[in-house]
């Protein structure tokens, strides 16, 4: 765009304009929507989609009791939230240790390499 053109109040109005623009699209489609939805009609879909959910409900039932306290000989399956807070809380009690992982380029990598 030519700078001459490209003013403040035109940035300002483009703004303006675009934003009014897309609510608009997003008021047509609230006013529009109830039009536009329906019902399942058909038995065969309504019989598939409740064997879907009765599917959905098994599985969030399943998905439930991994969640809870569980005693599985010498070890013990905790829900997540207690787990996260004993690792967190040996985590601030632990004290950081030298590792032995060598940066590629670092003085001690080209100290390592010349020795070889």
């Amino acid at each position: 765009m030519d700078p001459k053109r490209d003013t403040t109040l035109k940035r300002f109005g483009a703004f303006w304009i675009g934003l009014f623009i897309i609510l608009s699209f997003g008021l047509a489609t609230l006013l529009l929507s109830p039009f536009f939805t329906r019902e399942i009609e058909d038995p065969a879909l309504q019989k598939e989609y409740d064997a879907r959910l009765a599917v959905k409900e098994e599985i969030d039932a399943a998905q439930a009791t991994q969640l809870e306290y569980k005693e599985n000989g010498e070890s013990a399956q905790v829900p997540p939230k207690q787990a996260y807070k004993f690792t967190a809380k040996q985590l601030l009690e632990s004290k950081p240790t030298k590792s032995d992982q060598v940066v590629p380029g670092s003085p001690t990598d080209l100290e390592l390499n010349a020795k070889k």
